[in-house]
């Protein structure tokens, strides 16, 4: 009797590990999918901008690609966001680099693998004369799993700060 009560308490236990360990994971594909779509977006080296912006501007919308539902890399074009960095890098002949400084990720009620993610970027726009300006960049994305895998079906950034930076 005292054996089976402590191999059932041994599986609930490893159970309960299990679930939890599985939540974890889940939470930190979600992240990981955001992470790399910011990095893909912000991440930008001037010298390497070819004179016509379009093919860096396409390559970066097929790098973002396996990482976003068709829908949102169509409106993600559609609303330059692909493009902004970019431009921006090339108007300023400055370098972009994004670390994501703030993060919280919370399960969407009522939807299956499916998680809101709440974040702060800091994209440091660094120029030839070695001057960086750091700008502060909230935004708001939603992670989800599909058959292919963790991809994001929402992504906002509050590019207001581009304004002083690209005319």
């Amino acid at each position: 009797m005292k054996t089976t009560r402590i191999l059932l308490t041994l599986g609930l236990i490893a159970a309960l590990l299990t679930a939890c360990s599985g939540a974890g994971s889940d939470e930190a594909e979600a992240i990981s999918v955001l992470d790399k779509a910011i990095h893909i977006q912000y991440d930008v080296k001037h010298r390497d901008i070819p004179e016509d912006h379009y093919s860096m501007i396409k390559e970066r919308g097929s790098l973002l690609k396996p990482l976003v539902t068709g829908e949102l890399l169509d409106k993600l074009e559609a609303n330059m966001d692909t493009a902004m960095p970019a431009r921006i890098a090339a108007y300023n002949k400055a370098d972009l680099e994004a670390t994501v400084t703030e993060m919280k990720i919370e399960a969407v009620k009522d939807a299956k693998d499916s998680y809101d993610l709440k974040y702060t970027v800091v994209v440091k726009v660094t120029e030839d004369s070695g001057k960086v300006q750091p700008y502060s960049v909230p935004g708001e994305a939603t992670a989800v799993r599909t058959a292919e895998g963790w991809v994001l079906s929402r992504l906002w950034s509050d590019y207001r700060w581009m304004a002083k930076l690209y005319p």
